[in-house]
Order: C-alpha cells, then structure tokens, then sequence
C-alpha cells in the first residue's frame, strides 16, 4: 500500500456526536463498552495501529481477510477503507461487540464486510466458557489471565467449514494467547500471509517457541522486524519452493564456465569476503549463492584440515572463477593464529587493494541484511558514510533437528536467540565490514584497528547504523550490547545443522565446545532458542537463483555431490560408535 493509507498518530473526540477519530477511522464512542484506559490508547494513537499498518503493507486487491479477534472493528474498518480488499470476515467471541462492530463499519462506509459472533475451534458445534473483562482487549478464554466481570458461553464455530466456505488468503490474528496452540489445527492450505500479535505473558517463550515451529512447519516464515514489537508478520512467500531448496535434482548445464554472475554492478563499491574453511561436507554451496547474492564481488577462500572432497570442490570453484582458493598460510589447530595468519595475507593480495570494503567471517555465518533489497548496496545507503560497520552476530541451534537432511540450512534452521536478550546475555560477537583506506591498521578476525586521526574523527558504526564509541575505547573489544542493534543488518550463524553435525564436530575436534559428557549445561544450549524474527529472507531469491546458477556447471554438480555423499559416509558411520551413541543419548535426554 502507499505510504499516505498508513493510520498514523492523530487523533480526536468529538463530544457531540460520541466519535473518536483516529486519523480519519470513526469509532463510536461506547462507554457501556470502551474503558477509559482504551479511550486513552485511542485519543494518544497507540490502539491497534502496528496491526492496521503491517495488514495495509501485506494487503492485495484480490485477498480475502479473515480476522480472528475483532475487538470493536478497528482493524477491519481501517482495513476495508484504506486496503480495499476482496471480502472481509471479522470472528468475534463477545456478543456485546458485534453492533459495535456494525456501527464502526457504518461510520467508514464499509459495506463488503461481514462480522460473526463465535469462537473459532477445531470441530465447532459446541460452547465455551469466555471471560468479558472492563478493557474489552483483554477478554479471552483464560479465566485467571486478570480479574473478569462476568463469564458468558460463547457458539463454538468449525475452523475447517469456515475456510471452506470463505476461503481466506489472509489472516489477521489477536485472540489474548489464544494463537498459543491455534495452528495446531487451523487449515492454512488457502492462507498466503498472517498478521499475528503474539502475547507471551501467557505462555512464555516456550510458547513463542511453539508458535515459530508450528507456522514454519506450515511453510511460512516471518517479515524481518526492525523493532521489538509483538505484532509479526508471517508470509509463505518466504518459503516457496524455489530452486535450489534442496542440492540435488537441478538440470545440468554443458561442462565449462557458469554462467555470468547475476549480481553485477560495475557502478557498486567493491567488497571482498575472506572465510577460512576446514571441513565444509555439503554446506558450502548455499553460503556462496547467498553471499554472491548479496553483493560480495571477490571471495577468498583459505582452506586447512579439509577432506578431500571439499578442496575438489574449492578447486573447481576456483577454475570456474567463482572464488580464489588459497591453503592456510598457517597449518595449525589455534583457530585465532589460523584466522589471522591468512587475513594478513588477504590484506597483502592485490584483490584488497583493488577493493572499497573488506570483510570476513566463517562458511557458516550468512551476512543478512536487513533493508533494501538485501544487498550490501542497500546497507551502505541506509547505514551513511562509516569506516568500520560491526553487525552483530545471531546464533541458530539445532532446532530440535536429530538426524542430518540434505537442504538449506536456512531454510531447516529458521530459530534463533532473542533480539532483545536481558543481562550478560546481551553482549554478542560482531564482524566488522572495513571501509579500506591508509587508516587502516590490521583488519582482524572480528574487529580491526586504525591510526587515530586529530582532525577528522573516525565513524565506527554497529549493526542499526549508530555511531559506537567502546571499540575504539577498547582495542580488545570484539562484542558489544546486541539490544536494538539490528535493524539494518545481522549475521546469522548456523553452527550446528542438527544433532549428527554436532557429534561429527565433536568427534573431529573443531566443535569450539567442551565434551558435553563432561559439561551438563552444553545439551540445554543446543536448543534453547525460539525466535524467528530474524530470517536471511529479502536475499534469498537472488540466492536461490546464484545456487541454479552454480550447479549448472556439470563438474561442480558433480564435486558438489560428492560432498554430499562424504557427508552422508560420516552421518552413517555414528550408528555403530559407541562414544557417538552415548553422546546422542545424553543430548537427547537434557535437550530433544
């Protein structure tokens, strides 16, 4: 929708005609019905316009709403006046608010709306209980959630008839914790996109937890948030089948060169990625799409400890001229000595002196950017001139996942840890984007250092693109508060693709964590997160086509298979190891 049918803040109160008007939305002014404290959300602008302004921004002609919680009508009414869709069905559970409801409708000129009093259940047919409190907002089928005035048996109605008979394409969800476990049965076969205010005072983060798996599972994924609000946006445009879902089964292109990079533009400034690999088994591929996808124009690649499935497969990049594969200068199991040794190298390379930014991290850390079109290019606009940008890190865990299955990761593994973490939690890893220039000291694995300038001070800038002072008062510092800090960009990092990738770690000892026989807090951090409103998704069709891309190459088709399969080898070969099993069997029990 354009920007000018946003319900912005305005507000006011007409005495004589009993109208509270919230920037051109009617709402009859109820006092048998409307609190005081509602009247006063009302007049200052705060009621339900998030909800209103992210359905507008969602909203098509051809849609057909369902929302479930209508309140008073607010929602709907703006909806329908300023969104003008298709059809437009409001459920109800407080009978009171139904002629409310009308008479909102009635004093926006809605007339392709129609409004149900019920509750919306599995098999419908029978009542419920349902607790009408003095804020209307907070009535719902909870009867300890806050104090009631009185409890009224609602008509329950079939979720499965309605959506056979409306067929919605939309839903637009506030039901007091109801949605806790609505999704556990509500058909989406139909729905295409889900405006969904979460309340996890009710059900706490486990409760979110549950809500994420279940609409993920259904095959939707969540709008990235700039902001810590409780209303999200869900849309299965995100998860739509495109190519490259899986490794396997893409048609194959004659031998010779890929074809041209589908990013290019010779206009943008030029950024180089370093990235030290040991064993990347089938992963690699979706990293490198997604990191040319973004805008990366030179990748180098410092491989050491590999299997020799992953350096054929490096190789052939490297022949095709997708990435410089280069050894480690240092072969050594001190990953600091063995990330630093090949950046000072990297720094030498007439690639880095060729480019405008430089930036690195691992093979399984993806740079999401967060506004714009994905692209690095849309990150350097948003975040203004700046000499070092550090974005913080965003961890995935296993996501309940046990048994290895070929396919993105990002796509697998779509939970993570918190944007809003409280206490000692807040402070995370960053990698720092390095604009280039004869400031620049030693560019490091996180962070990098610069000679102090007298005249013209240096602009360090974090992840939401605000000036930060604690690196350059600190020159060991290498994380930072995450709290309010990724509205423009993130790194999302998907260290262990399920339960057999972290034993496979383990057991090679590159897993970064203590034997989680001998440490009995490791199981519960593997699966601790439940929060997707971070997803690498504005990018992730120009990877998906950057993965067709590649693997139209026949031979790297072919070096892309065989780690695949070396992979599957490792996965196999746990079965029958005894240390493998006891450790399954440990996680399993603490954390699955």
């Amino acid at each position: 929708m354009k920007q000018s049918t946003k319900v912005r803040t305005s507000t006011s109160r007409s005495p004589t005609s009993g109208v509270i008007d919230v920037d051109g939305i009617k709402i009859p002014d109820n006092r048998n019905v409307i609190s005081d404290k509602v009247r006063f959300s009302m007049q200052n602008g705060r009621y339900e316009v998030g909800e209103v302004n992210k359905a507008l921004g969602l909203l098509g002609a051809n849609d057909r709403v369902l929302e479930l919680g209508a309140g008073i009508g607010f929602v709907s009414a703006a909806v329908c006046k300023l969104g003008n869709p298709e059809s437009y069905l409001a459920i109800e559970a407080n009978p009171e608010l139904i002629p409310v409801i009308e008479e909102t409708w009635k004093l926006n000129k809605v007339t392709r709306a129609k409004a149900l009093n019920g509750l919306v259940t599995r098999d419908g047919g029978a009542t419920r209980d349902f607790y009408v409190r003095p804020d209307f907002w907070g009535s719902s089928m909870a009867p300890n959630s806050r104090p009631h005035d009185k409890v009224i048996s609602v008509p329950e109605i079939c979720a499965s008839d309605i959506v056979k008979e409306f067929k919605p394409t939309m839903l637009i969800v506030d039901i007091e914790g109801g949605e806790e476990v609505l999704f556990d049965w509500f058909p989406l076969d139909k729905v295409e996109k889900i405006v969904l205010e979460l309340h996890p005072r009710f059900y706490g983060r486990s409760g979110v937890g549950r809500i994420n798996r279940q609409l993920t599972e259904a095959g939707f994924l969540p709008e990235p948030e700039t902001q810590n609000t409780p209303v999200r946006i869900f849309t299965r445009a995100a998860m739509r089948a495109l190519p490259g879902t899986t490794r396997r089964g893409a048609k194959v292109a004659k031998p010779g060169k890929t074809a041209p990079a589908l990013i290019a533009n010779a206009t943008a400034p030029r950024t180089m990625l370093a990235t030290c690999v040991q064993d990347t088994g089938p992963f690699f591929l979706e990293w490198l799409a997604w990191t040319k996808a973004i805008g990366v124009s030179d990748i180098v690649v410092f491989s050491g400890g590999s299997s020799a499935e992953t350096l054929a497969l490096l190789d052939c990049l490297d022949d095709l001229g997708e990435v410089t594969h280069l050894p480690n200068p240092l072969d050594s199991t001190d990953l600091g000595a063995y990330n630093s040794s090949a950046l000072e190298f990297a720094k030498r390379m007439p690639t880095f002196r060729q480019a405008d930014y430089f930036f690195s991290c691992g093979a399984d850390e993806f740079l999401n950017v967060r506004v714009g079109d994905g692209t690095l290019a849309s990150l350097y606009r948003a975040a203004g001139d700046f000499d070092a940008l550090s974005v913080s890190e965003m961890n995935h865990d296993c996501n309940k996942r046990e048994f290895f299955e070929d396919g993105w990761v990002t796509r697998q593994f779509p939970m993570h840890q918190t944007e809003y973490p409280g206490g000692r939690k807040s402070r995370r890893g960053v990698r720092t984007i390095v604009r280039i220039s004869e400031d620049l000291i030693r560019i490091g694995d996180r962070r990098p250092e610069f000679h102090t300038r007298k005249k013209q001070p240096l602009m360090w800038r974090d992840g939401s693109g605000v000036p930060v002072r604690e690196f350059f008062e600190d020159a060991n510092c290498a994380e930072i508060d995450c709290r309010a800090r990724y509205n423009l960009a993130a790194v999302n990092r998907y260290e262990y693709r399920s339960l057999d990738d972290y034993i496979i770690k383990i057991q090679h000892g590159n897993s970064g964590q203590q034997d989680p026989l001998a440490n009995p807090e490791l199981p519960q951090k593997l699966n601790e997160n439940v929060d997707i409103s971070c997803q690498p998704t504005l990018a992730m069709a120009g990877a998906d086509a950057e993965y067709v891309r590649l693997i139209g190459d026949a031979g790297l088709k072919r070096c892309q298979d065989a780690c695949s399969d070396a992979y599957a080898r490792a996965v196999k070969s746990l079965e029958g190891d005894p240390d493998a099993t006891k450790i399954r069997k440990r996680l399993k029990k603490r954390s699955w």
